[in-house]
């Protein structure tokens, strides 16, 4: 039996991704902080693994199983970047990533691969195009300088993982873009203001949206784990990018919702600071190159097609 370690399985892709692998027969552990958490998320169906009893002896819960799947991280879009907030934002990555990298290490070659969350931050912020959606951002693209705070976790983010890939360890850094699901994340937020007759484009709504719905990434990571010869960076976005506005104007005809009432940039940065500028206001226009090129077929092309799914599967 096929056996898949998901750290951070309570979060919304490690739940999804749970359900699919259950789903095939796999045997699942979670490992997370709660076990109650654990068990109350997912019953009995699933074995609970705490940090505590994983520190004990990690290269021993590592080497039964066939693939380590790292989703931990803290939400980076959840409250105002203070600084204790961007301390909880970079630790809660790069240290449980080292920790798992660590103990990898240990196992060298013989050691279960690796999938590790990134994200497509870590090629910095891009210039806004003023029609276009600017240069194509694909693995080898030069990263961000880390001048700005994304970029700067993405970069230590991934280089956590270097311990495992010097041991010939198989190593995937998983660089999601933005996803979008009804179970939390990103797109809740955004759909909001459209309820009450208030949606619009955030900004000038040129900034680019590099997005992949949750279904499709939970296919594109089930897709990376059957295919051994994958390693290195993966970016895990859909297709078709699109500019911000072109997002609000989807979303409105979806919703059946107005979609022309913008939220200033002065207004999200008074609110939110740092985090509007970099989260809300810019963005990358980014390429699933390495998935294109291995034909994978879960894939996403249309922003107002991958919404009107989303939102026929809640009804």
């Amino acid at each position: 039996m096929t056996t898949c370690l998901i750290a951070g399985g309570t979060g919304m892709i490690g739940q999804a991704l749970t359900r699919k692998w259950q789903d095939m027969g796999y045997q699942i552990i979670i490992l997370g902080r709660d076990a109650e958490k654990i068990q109350k998320t997912f019953g009995d169906k699933v074995t609970p693994l705490t940090w505590q009893d994983f520190d004990e002896a990690p290269a021993k819960h590592l080497q039964e199983c066939d693939i380590v799947v790292n989703l931990c991280g803290a939400n980076i879009g959840e409250k105002r970047w203070s600084y204790d907030r961007k301390r909880v934002i970079l630790h809660s990555r790069v240290k449980t990533t080292e920790k798992i990298s660590r103990a990898l290490a240990t196992l060298g070659a013989s050691a279960p691969r690796l999938l590790n969350a990134s994200a497509i931050g870590v090629y910095g912020l891009q210039e806004i195009p003023n029609d276009d959606l600017g240069e194509a951002l694909v693995e080898n693209s030069p990263l961000g300088d880390g001048s700005d705070f994304l970029s700067a976790v993405g970069k230590q983010w991934e280089e956590a993982t270097t311990p495992a890939q010097t041991q010939g360890v198989n190593v995937v850094l998983m660089r999601f873009g933005v996803v979008l699901s009804q179970n939390g994340g990103a797109l809740p937020k955004m759909a909001m203001p459209f309820y009450f007759g208030m949606g619009g484009p955030i900004g000038n709504g040129r900034q680019v949206l590099s997005w992949v719905s949750l279904t499709t990434l939970v296919n594109m990571i089930d897709f990376v784990f059957n295919d051994p010869s994958i390693q290195g960076p993966v970016n895990m976005v859909s297709r078709k990018a699109c500019h911000q506005r072109e997002f609000a104007e989807a979303l409105g005809r979806v919703l059946n919702r107005p979609s022309f009432m913008p939220t200033p940039a002065f207004v999200l940065k008074t609110v939110f600071g740092q985090m509007a500028e970099e989260l809300l206001l810019n963005g990358q226009y980014v390429v699933p190159q390495r998935l294109n090129d291995r034909q994978c077929p879960h894939m996403d092309d249309d922003i107002e097609s991958a919404l009107r799914t989303i939102y026929k599967r809640s009804s």
